[in-house]
C-alpha cells in the first residue's frame, strides 16, 4: 500500500514519470538524428568559403563532436560561370553532440521538467487558495447579512410594540 502525496507537494512517482518520458523523447532524437533538433550539427558554407566551413568543422571536432559511423563529409566548392554546374558552393556535415554534452543536456532538460512541475504546484496552490479564499468570504458575508437581517427584524418588533403602546396608551 503506497502512502498518498499530500496535496499540491510534488509526488515522486509523477515527477519520475514526467522525467523518464522528456528523458526518452531527448534520446529518440539522438537517434533519428534530425537536423532541427540540435543533437545533430549541420554545416553548410556560401560560395568562396570552404576555408571557413572546414575550420568550423574542425573545431566541433575538437569540442567532441564526432562524424556519425557510416557518415562522409563532402566539401564541394564550385566555380561560378561553369555550364551545368551550380554557381555556388556547399557542404553538408552531420556532427553527432559528444556524449559528456548529452548528459548534461539531459541533466538540464531533467531539472527543467521538476522546476516546471513544481511551479505548476505552485499555481495550482494558489488557484486553490483563492477558489477557498473567495468561498468562505461570501460565507462570512452571508453570515453577516443573515445577522443583519435578524437584527433589524428584532429591532422592527421592537419599535413596532413601542408604536402599538403608545397608539393604545392615547386610546385609553
Amino acid at each position: 500500500m503506497t502512502k498518498q502525496t499530500p496535496r499540491f507537494t510534488i509526488d515522486k512517482d509523477q515527477l519520475q514519470q514526467r522525467q523518464d518520458l522528456a528523458a526518452k523523447t531527448y534520446r529518440a532524437s539522438i537517434v533519428q538524428s534530425h537536423l532541427d533538433n540540435g543533437q545533430t550539427a549541420t554545416l553548410t558554407f556560401e560560395f568562396d568559403r570552404p576555408t571557413e566551413a572546414f575550420l568550423h568543422f574542425h573545431e566541433r571536432l575538437a569540442q567532441g563532436w564526432s562524424v556519425p559511423v557510416g557518415m562522409e563529409v563532402d566539401f564541394v566548392n564550385v566555380l561560378p560561370g561553369i555550364v551545368n554546374v551550380s554557381l555556388g558552393g556547399f557542404t553538408i556535415m552531420h556532427l553527432t553532440k559528444p556524449i559528456d554534452l548529452q548528459e548534461k543536456e539531459l541533466k538540464e532538460i531533467l531539472q527543467k521538467i521538476g522546476t516546471a512541475y513544481q511551479v505548476e504546484l505552485d499555481i495550482e496552490r494558489e488557484a486553490e487558495v483563492d477558489r477557498v479564499t473567495e468561498q468562505q468570504l461570501a460565507a462570512k458575508i452571508r453570515q453577516r447579512n443573515l445577522e443583519q437581517q435578524k437584527a433589524e427584524q428584532a429591532e422592527r418588533e421592537a419599535i413596532r410594540l413601542e408604536v402599538s403602546a403608545a397608539i393604545a396608551g392615547g386610546k385609553a
